[in-house]
């Protein structure tokens, strides 16, 4: 879910803007995983635009700032390693060159991926994503994303011996303390068969066309949520997905009249660099 920075979207804009849709009628959203009419708060890849991405200093900061989940993405090191980044290549955001899937781990450790986001941020490592889960799980919720499946072979089995390793820690509660979404729904599909116990998303582009009916009854059968790009989320798309028993959380929001837009389609979460 690649998108530009833009003007810092603050969580408090959101909530004013919420006490604001009370006034005009509308349901009022906390921020409390216990409400019924609760707006998730997600930190796409951390907060992503105080810090840099994917990374444990931009979880922290999210959790610093009471996200309701640290979305992250995840791919597979030379060596087998599930490894916390979005790009296929390393240049964007770190100092290395080449593809992810040619480092071993160790390698992928030794980069900086902290340089390119600022200087204040130097040093800081490319997360594993079992460093990712012991640190996090139970403090805050995680939106797993698996980039491009399809590349690396055995990726959701990978993904689902790590996490069964640690199903005791996931509490019950109102929030999924773990969601695992993807654009691929083949992958999605086989994350539900190996771990049904475990929320799953899928991720819509702004290309895609208008989902049709059969689409909502056949994305039902394994997803629990629908995540699309914030221009395709209006009233009708999100009474669709609630219809068929999804739940909606668009990406990527950084304004608040985004946010407000949103809300007043009902959606139940944002995701934004700014939490």
């Amino acid at each position: 879910m690649m998108q530009p920075r833009s003007t810092p979207f603050n969580l408090i804009v959101i909530l004013l803007a919420g006490i604001l849709l009370v006034w005009a009628g509308w349901p009022h959203y906390s921020r409390s995983a216990n409400a019924a009419n609760d707006i998730r708060i997600i930190a796409h890849r951390g907060a992503s635009g105080s810090a840099p991405e994917n990374t444990l200093a931009a979880f922290d900061l999210a959790v610093e700032r009471q996200a309701d989940y640290v979305e992250l993405d995840v791919q597979l090191s030379l060596d087998g390693e599930l490894i916390v980044i979005h790009d296929r290549t390393l240049e964007r955001t770190t100092n290395g060159v080449g593809y992810v899937g040619s480092k071993t781990a160790q390698q992928l450790r030794t980069l900086d991926a902290g340089s390119s986001f600022s200087a204040a941020f130097a040093g800081e490592r490319i997360p594993l994503l079992e460093q990712v889960l012991d640190r996090y799980l139970g403090r805050v919720g995680l939106l797993v994303e698996l980039k491009e499946p399809a590349l690396y072979p055995k990726m959701e089995e990978k993904l689902a011996a790590v996490i069964k390793e640690r199903l005791t820690t996931l509490s019950e509660s109102n929030m999924d303390p773990l969601i695992i979404q993807s654009f691929d729904r083949n992958a999605v599909r086989h994350m539900h068969e190996l771990l049904p116990g475990i929320a799953t998303g899928v991720l819509i582009r702004p290309e895609q066309k208008r989902m049709q009916a059969e689409d909502w009854a056949a994305v039902a059968r394994y997803a629990d949520y629908i995540n699309p790009h914030k221009s395709l989320v209006d009233k009708s798309f999100v009474e669709a997905a609630h219809a068929h028993g999804l739940l909606v959380m668009p990406w990527t929001v950084h304004r608040s009249g985004e946010a407000r837009r949103l809300i007043r389609a009902g959606v139940d979460g944002l995701i934004t660099d700014y939490p």
